[in-house]
């Protein structure tokens, strides 16, 4: 396979660049006229056989180091209709191999033996999904608008969690941004309101909560080396300290001569 590089220029200055970039780069288009090249594409991901999946606004596109074949329409569950893709968020591969696909209309399943994209059974293949991972203990966790739902490959069946679920497993809002799976194997979800702990085993919540409203989205969440976690979007940067459970907010107006960052955290790493 060619090598394919996707770059994304942050809010670097002119001599950050002039240090990080070497001085002779030469890229090689693959991109045809006509399908992705038209298309803004969204998220990169690579299958386990090779393949090149990309997430486009209007279709799914894999790429096999030679070509492009694009899926624009997803089989509903019945069989006999089909719908188009909205906006391609997120790609995974589970553990079987199998192949997740979450746009702005539902949630899509990659049918390798009909070579096609089928809606998910039941009400996740019509709800706006965010986010998908796989949880260490082999299920599927989708993010949505309404909470996050808990998946069971083997049968399809759903466990809903949500800020109207109650108790001990209530979300303190329903907007998931984020989700992550951390080096001790523990769930977190993130919110506009801060971070939630999620027990895989059990589904019961614990929540963390920002001490502020937040007028832009936290879209980014990271673990660094030390086991801390960072929430990051908009003007907003946050540390978590997992050791007391307590944020520390990042200011980008610090008055220092090299402060963190400038305006907005379009990406953390």
């Amino acid at each position: 396979f060619t090598f394919i590089f996707f770059i994304t220029l942050l809010s670097l200055s002119h001599t950050q660049l002039q240090a990080s970039i070497p001085k002779h780069i030469s890229f090689q288009h693959k991109m045809q006229a006509g399908s992705a090249y038209q298309d803004p594409i969204s998220v990169i991901f690579q299958y386990s056989e090779g393949y090149i999946w990309l997430g486009g606004q209007s279709a799914l596109y894999r790429y096999d180091g030679y070509d492009f074949e694009s899926f624009s329409r997803v089989t509903l569950s019945s069989g006999t209709k089909t719908k188009s893709i909205n906006r391609v968020i997120d790609i995974i591969e589970d553990k079987s191999g199998r192949i997740w696909v979450a746009n702005m209309n539902g949630l899509s399943i990659f049918d390798r033996d009909l070579d096609s994209l089928r809606q998910f059974p039941g009400g996740l293949g019509n709800s706006a999904i965010n986010r998908i991972i796989e949880l260490p203990n082999g299920k599927i966790a989708a993010a949505s608008y309404a909470g996050v739902v808990i998946i069971d490959p083997s049968d399809f069946s759903t466990i809903q969690i949500s800020q109207e679920t109650g108790g001990n497993t209530s979300l303190p809002e329903n907007v998931i941004t984020n989700m992550l799976i951390d080096a001790k194997n523990q769930f977190w979800v993130s919110t506009n309101k801060g971070l939630s702990h999620i027990d895989i085993e059990s589904l019961e919540v614990t929540n963390y909560l920002f001490e502020m409203t937040l007028t832009l989205p936290v879209e980014h969440l990271v673990e660094d080396h030390q086991g801390n976690l960072w929430l990051g979007g908009g003007v907003n940067l946050f540390h978590f300290n997992q050791q007391n459970n307590t944020f520390t907010k990042i200011d980008a107006k610090q008055n220092t001569p090299n402060p963190l960052y400038y305006g907005y955290v379009i990406s953390l790493y």
